[in-house]
């Protein structure tokens, strides 16, 4: 992952060019302020997917669920549907 210090100087054009290549973390004031990367559709519903509310809570919940020892085992998932 690169870094750049965020300027008036780096333009959107800059960051886009960069990003091509890898992830880009803007520091500002020596601090990361951003984290900028190219997408596609694809990315950009992923994206959503991973920024819902909903779905942080689910993957919370779920990882509750595995330190109670709520959850099921993978090789009893292949036996419940006959995987190999």
């Amino acid at each position: 992952m690169k870094t750049i210090i965020a300027t008036k100087e780096v333009t959107s054009e800059d960051l886009i060019d960069q990003v091509q290549h890898d992830q880009v973390v803007l520091l500002r004031g020596g601090k990361p302020a951003a984290v900028v990367m190219s997408l596609d559709d694809d990315d950009l519903e992923w994206l959503a997917r991973e920024l819902d509310p909903e779905f942080i809570s689910s993957i919370a919940q779920a990882r509750e669920d595995v330190r109670e020892g709520k959850g099921v085992r993978h090789e009893d998932v292949v036996a419940m549907f006959g995987l190999k």
